[in-house]
């Protein structure tokens, strides 16, 4: 911390609102300020989920200056706001992967998170992008419901998920999102969820989702079934 802010600079996860734009490394910095109103300000590399880079090292990254806002209107609702300016530092990236000038562009994000008891929770977002990307539109929302909820620290405890998304090519950079196909051209899907603690410190997750692509066109469906499970130390 410097004074007021917090400050990370080098390479760090960036997961900026609820991670459904971008949730990967970034080499850059960030530094983040104030309390009723928290404003964080965030400039740097971003590696391409849509190409399956992370290391940096290909020339296939997309760099980008952004700001997020949060502002807890009450014990039950929070609010975020966000803009990123990107740049693609690759003349291929776009062309190859989903379109000419895919990552210069501009991206708008608004969401909001609603607790109604210590059970039932629920939060929606709304994202824009300035270009249309392979015939998938400009706009985007993602709406979630969550019940429960997982205690890495207490074996047994568990947490479920409902949610529902429409996201077009351009607003999921390097989504946290696990259904594959949104940098390319996009999706719409409904998905289920559900983590639990195995032991202490070890998650099961496992999910559902059927949905389709949002190219013009094409209407290709995807399912998946995902799990993983992760050890914390």
């Amino acid at each position: 911390n410097i004074d007021a802010a917090a400050v990370n600079v080098g390479r760090f996860c960036y997961t900026p609102v609820n991670g459904i734009f971008y949730d990967e490394d970034m080499d850059g910095i960030t530094a983040s300020f104030g309390n009723v109103l928290k404003t964080t300000l965030g400039h740097g590399r971003m590696s391409s989920g849509a190409a399956g880079y992370t290391d940096f090292t290909t020339g296939r990254d997309v760099t980008t200056m952004g700001v997020e806002f949060g502002y807890q209107a009450t014990d039950k609702l929070a609010l975020k706001a966000a803009y990123f300016d990107l740049d693609s530092k690759s003349a291929t990236l776009g062309v190859n992967q989903v379109g000419a000038n895919v990552y210069d562009n501009q991206v708008y994000e608004l969401a909001a998170n609603y607790t109604f008891d210590k059970n039932v929770g629920m939060w929606a977002e709304y994202l824009k992008t300035e270009k249309d990307l392979q015939n998938t539109g400009k706009t985007g929302w993602i709406a979630n419901v969550d019940y429960k909820g997982m205690d890495l620290s207490k074996k047994g405890s568990w947490g479920a998920y409902a949610r529902y998304y429409s996201l077009p090519a351009g607003t999921t950079l390097s989504t946290t999102l696990d259904l594959p196909m949104y940098d390319k051209v996009g999706i719409k899907a409904f998905e289920i969820g559900t983590d639990y603690a195995v032991q202490k410190n070890i998650q099961l997750h496992v999910a559902y989702a059927d949905g389709k692509d949002k190219q013009a066109g094409t209407d290709q469906d995807v399912k998946m079934v995902y799990s993983y499970l992760r050890f914390f130390f």
